[in-house]
């Protein structure tokens, strides 16, 4: 009888604290917290681009794979505040020795913020390397390329792009551009 009565306490005991755990994810239920945003279990974008770890890229009159328009899978307007609206950005790179890069905040969609940053890069080799909702930016030049980096604050943004800059043994880095794009009253 002891043991049941254990067994039935430690029951009763981590039940609720399983259903705290679940119910402090900031995404809906079937959804799962990533990058800043929610993304369905099986969604590719969860990942930064195809399953299989290879980025993808938008073709000419082709959308990536995904939901949504592009990279960024749902463009959502959830806040507590109604008045607020998500803010998007993007970074594009002419993957070429001229090192141009085209960068875009503060727009109000994810497509309006790649067509930004792809007229600012010059080139035909332009690709989109990087897109961020509701977050900061920040990218590192250095001799031999750039690195970038998306999180919730500009200093988390800097550091991650440091450390990626580094890590990819590039040589003199040192910080091309920082911003964010946060949510804004319309």
């Amino acid at each position: 009888m002891r043991k049941i009565l254990l067994l039935a306490a430690a029951i009763l005991i981590s039940v609720p604290a399983f259903a705290q755990q679940q119910g402090s994810s900031p995404c809906p239920p079937g959804m799962v917290p990533g990058e800043g945003a929610c993304f369905a279990p099986n969604d590719p974008d969860r990942f930064g681009g195809e399953p299989d770890g290879q980025a993808a890229s938008p073709r000419a009159g082709q959308k990536p794979p995904g939901v949504g328009d592009g990279w960024i899978p749902y463009e959502y307007e959830e806040s507590e505040d109604p008045f607020q609206q998500s803010r998007y950005g993007a970074v594009v790179d002419s993957q070429t020795s001229n090192g141009t890069v085209g960068i875009s905040v503060n727009k109000k969609s994810a497509e309006e913020a790649r067509k930004a940053a792809f007229r600012m890069c010059e080139g035909d080799h332009c690709k989109l390397v990087l897109e961020f909702v509701n977050s900061c930016v920040a990218v590192m030049e250095a001799n031999e390329g750039i690195s970038y980096a998306s999180d919730a604050t500009v200093s988390a943004a800097k550091k991650t792009a440091a450390i990626d800059c580094r890590a990819s043994k590039f040589s003199g880095c040192k910080l091309l551009y920082s911003g964010c794009s946060l949510r804004a009253k319309d």
